[in-house]
C-alpha cells in the first residue's frame, strides 16, 4: 500500500507542476502578445512551445495516474458524500484534459509559421490573444477542478475513518 500511495502522489505532484508550468508559459505568451513587436516574436514562440511541451508532459503523467490509480479512487468518491466530484467535475476535467495539448500545439504552430501576421493584423492579434487567454483560463481551471475531485475523495475517506 505504501508504494501505491507514494507513486500516486508523485504522479499527482508532477501532473500539477507540468500543468502550472503550462499556465505560466501561456501567461508569458499573453504578455508577449500585449507588448508585441518584432523582438518579442521570438519569445512568443518560445513561450507557446514551452506551454505545449508542458501540456504534453502533464497529459502523460496525468494519464498514467488516471489509468493505474484513479480506478481505485473513483469508487471512494462515488460512494462518498460528494459523488458529483466524479460525476460532474471529473467528466469536465477529462474533456478539457484532452483538448489542451491540441490547443497549445495549434497556438505554437501558428506562432511559428505566421507570427508576422500577428504584427501586421491587429484583428488577428486580438483573436489570437483571446484564444491564448482561453487556453490559460482552461489550464488554471484544471487546478481548481483537480482540487474539487481530491476534496471529494478526502471527505469520503475522512468520514469513513470517523473524522
Amino acid at each position: 500500500m505504501t508504494t501505491f500511495l507514494i507513486t500516486s502522489q508523485i504522479l499527482v505532484f508532477f501532473h500539477l507542476v507540468f500543468g502550472e508550468l503550462t499556465g505560466v508559459s501561456l501567461l508569458w505568451a499573453i504578455k508577449e502578445l500585449v507588448y508585441i513587436g518584432q523582438e518579442r516574436l521570438k519569445w512568443l514562440k518560445i513561450s507557446l512551445w514551452a506551454a505545449f511541451i508542458n501540456a504534453v508532459l502533464a497529459w502523460i503523467v496525468g494519464g498514467t495516474y488516471y489509468l493505474f490509480f484513479y480506478p481505485l479512487v473513483k469508487p471512494v468518491i462515488k460512494e462518498g458524500p460528494q459523488p458529483w466530484g466524479h460525476l460532474i467535475i471529473m467528466e469536465a476535467k477529462e474533456h478539457i484534459f484532452l483538448i489542451l495539448p491540441v490547443l497549445t500545439f495549434l497556438l505554437a504552430i501558428f506562432a511559428a509559421k505566421r507570427s508576422h501576421a500577428l504584427l501586421e493584423n491587429p484583428s488577428l492579434r486580438k483573436k489570437f490573444l483571446w484564444l491564448t487567454s482561453l487556453a490559460t483560463l482552461l489550464v488554471f481551471s484544471m487546478a481548481i477542478l483537480g482540487y474539487l475531485i481530491t476534496w471529494g475523495a478526502r471527505t469520503a475517506l475522512w468520514l469513513k475513518a470517523g473524522l
